[in-house]
């Protein structure tokens, strides 16, 4: 894969070692490309890898399962390291580590960015957090709980 800039042609950058892609798609405000891949064996789960497009770099972590990024491109949630993360894209930062059930089969931001919706693969719970304060707001397991203070 390589990646061009539109208005000039120029070359920006070849992702590395990223053989079977999967699917490949933009944040909303074009700085950074997320490259899904196939699992390198059967049974595995794919992974996603976040490439920003100026200047050209690669962040370090990797993905498991599905990834999210926020409307204004502000949040990346994703589970890394057996966890699920809210990272800031502006800062390069992890800002919260959430307990999941695990790697995220569904993951969504709400349109104003302040609630992140997951679930974990073969689970039949979603859980809801407020993004700003990292906190879970509530569950659903068939119907909805709202998390106990």
């Amino acid at each position: 894969m390589e990646i061009y800039e539109a208005a000039t042609g120029r070359l920006i950058g070849r992702p590395d070692g990223l053989q079977k892609i999967t699917d490949a798609d933009f944040t909303t405000d074009s700085r950074w490309l997320l490259v899904s891949r196939k699992p390198a064996r059967r049974g595995q789960v794919g992974e996603t890898t976040v490439w920003a497009l100026s200047p050209w770099h690669r962040l370090p972590q990797t993905w498991i399962g599905k990834i999210a990024v926020s409307p204004d491109s502000h949040w990346l949630a994703g589970f890394t390291e057996g966890v699920l993360e809210i990272r800031d894209m502006t800062k390069g930062v992890r800002t919260a580590t959430l307990l999941a059930e695990g790697i995220s089969s569904a993951i969504v931001f709400s349109t104003d960015g302040n609630l992140l919706a997951n679930r974990a693969m073969g689970s039949k719970l979603v859980s809801i957090w407020h993004v700003p304060t990292h906190s879970e707001l509530c569950f659903h397991n068939r119907t909805w709980h709202k998390k106990p203070t």
